[in-house]
Order: structure tokens, then sequence, then C-alpha cells
């Protein structure tokens, strides 16, 4: 009997265009990945105001440590590239198959 491999899921994800391309650029040679780029809107301040918390989610294979403040250039489906920090360092979801972090806009 085999065992379940959640990448799969990630493989049919970047099949349909739902995967961003990306690249972590810490100090010394940058690293391509890919991941999923949510930016939901959040009102705050009774509709006043709009928010948006950017994450991103990855295998975790393909890049096992971001730190806080990691600088990643993440490429949109426009074509546009947005430089980002890590607002936090990544945090491994589950069994840690797939790591997750918030970005903020680098400036």
């Amino acid at each position: 009997m085999s065992q379940w491999n959640p990448s799969v899921l990630f493989s049919a994800f970047r099949a349909v265009g739902m995967v961003q391309q990306a690249v972590f650029e810490p100090s010394g040679a940058a690293t391509p990945f890919q991941c999923g780029y949510t930016t939901p809107d959040i009102m705050l301040l009774g509709d006043q105001h709009m928010a948006a918390d950017i994450e991103i989610e990855w295998p975790t294979a393909d890049l096992p440590a971001v730190r806080k403040g990691a600088v990643i250039a993440v490429t949109l489906p426009d074509g546009s590239t947005v430089t980002h920090r890590a607002a936090e360092h990544a945090r491994k979801v589950g069994d840690g198959t797939f790591s997750r972090v918030y970005l903020e806009v680098a400036s």
C-alpha cells in the first residue's frame, strides 16, 4: 500500500496556474521556487480602512528555512514583480510538507 503524498496537490495547483514564481534572496545566491500567493482584503475600523495580509505557501523541501526579514520577490500573474520581506519566521503547516509565511511589502 502506498502512502499519501500531499505534494501531489501542489503539482496539480502548478498545472492550472494557481502558483506564482518567486525568488528567495538571502545574502548570497538567490533561490527560485514556486508558491501559492494570497492577498485577502480585510476591512478594519468599521469598513473605513482595508488591509491585506499577504501570505505565501510552498513545499517545505523547496525552501526549508525562511527567517524574519528575508527578501522574497514574487512574480504576479500580470508579469510584474513585487518585492517583500518576511514579517515573521516561516512556519510549517500540519505534517511539515508545506510552509507558510506572512509578508510585508519591502520599501
